[in-house]
């Protein structure tokens, strides 16, 4: 990616008022941030009779608006951006309601993901089981993707690394504000090569409404399952699940005493017949390890690479740029597995999706 383009767009993004669909629509009609950046802003502006917040803007933009701050924070902790116009953004966030403008990540995204999440206030035995389960999934070669918080979070981050596993922790807060209280974690998490990711500015402080946001990106990337240990009947880890299950991804649940109110998210989600009841990590790993191992690349069920329906869908979109619809028409796949192999193609970097088109990258 060009590095003017990308600090066109993160400039752009920290202008006061200008929010993702302002910035999405920016690109639609031009299809960059690079090229005659100021020039292509001050059509944009003018064409939706906006001179007024034209100078507003380009004064932001010439005042810097913290773009120093930024850049040289990016620069010294090697942090990746990851825009919405980059093949590797995960379209399938937006059919959640999640359209941030920009991933922020250090380290390696891993496709052998496996979430286990629960809530901070996390009992003794919870935590316990949680390395227990964390420690064997992450020494069969998944990575445990959680959310970085005291109790059950850190706790399957702790198991995974015990073993030498690999963890990936998805923030609720911007990266700077996470290291300045974590910088000794965070080293070990990326030295066993793990990831840390978030959705927000990296000056972000986290918020009640960052941190439910985030839970879409940990259920996203647990593509092999989500994990739910101690949820109490109002626990933020009840939202992951929602994720997870919206996502048509496997949702499992520890369960230790039915009375016990840690657990009533838990024995909710079982009543409902939404999630598997799971209380040692063998049971786990008997159900998704033989027909899913992490090989290091997420393969949709039912469709193995490489087959006919995959050859089809690649021989459609190196014609030209398809719509959704189009694809469905001409591939003979349901909606379902379409969606899931269009999204293995765009985390591979092969397709991008732009303007509600699907294009083949060569």
């Amino acid at each position: 990616m060009r590095e003017r383009e990308l600090e066109n767009f993160l400039k752009l993004s920290l202008v006061k008022g200008v929010g993702n669909k302002f910035l999405r629509e920016f690109y639609n009609v031009f299809g960059t941030f690079g090229g005659n950046f100021e020039e292509n802003l001050q059509r944009f502006l003018k064409e939706k009779g906006s001179s007024k917040r034209l100078t507003e803007i380009l004064n932001q933009l010439k005042a810097g608006n913290g773009f120093s701050e930024l850049w040289t924070f990016i620069k010294r902790f090697n942090v990746e951006v990851i825009p919405f116009y980059d093949p590797r953004y995960p379209r399938e966030l937006e059919t959640l309601g999640i359209n941030a403008p920009a991933l922020y990540l250090m380290g390696e995204l891993s496709k052998n993901g496996f979430a286990i999440v629960g809530t901070r206030r996390a009992s003794a035995e919870g935590k316990f089981k949680t390395r227990e389960f964390a420690a064997e999934l992450a020494g069969n070669g998944y990575t445990v993707i959680s959310g970085g918080a005291e109790g059950i979070d850190r706790s399957a981050h702790e198991g995974a690394l015990s073993v030498g596993g690999k963890t990936g922790v998805i923030l609720g807060e911007g990266l700077a504000i996470f290291l300045k209280r974590n910088g000794d974690f965070a080293r070990k998490v990326l030295k066993r090569g793990g990831f840390i990711l978030s959705q927000f500015h990296p000056l972000t402080v986290g918020a009640k409404w960052t941190y439910p946001q985030r839970n879409a990106l940990i259920a996203y990337f647990g593509f092999y399952g989500t994990l739910i240990v101690e949820a109490p009947e109002r626990s933020g880890a009840l939202i992951t699940a929602d994720y997870a299950l919206k996502l048509k991804r496997p949702l499992f649940v520890y369960l230790n005493c039915v009375r016990n109110p840690l657990y009533a998210g838990n024995l909710k989600l079982i009543k409902e017949c939404k999630a598997k009841l799971v209380t040692e990590p063998g049971e786990i790993l008997s159900s998704i390890g033989d027909e899913n191992p992490p090989t290091g690349e997420f393969k949709s069920e039912g469709i193995a690479a490489g087959s006919g329906d995959e050859s089809r869908l690649v021989e459609v979109l190196r014609q030209k740029p398809r719509t959704f619809d189009e694809l469905v028409a001409l591939v003979g796949l349901p909606e379902e597995k379409l969606l899931e192999q269009l999204t293995l193609l765009e985390l591979d970097g092969k397709v991008v999706q732009e303007g509600g088109f699907y294009r083949w990258v060569d």
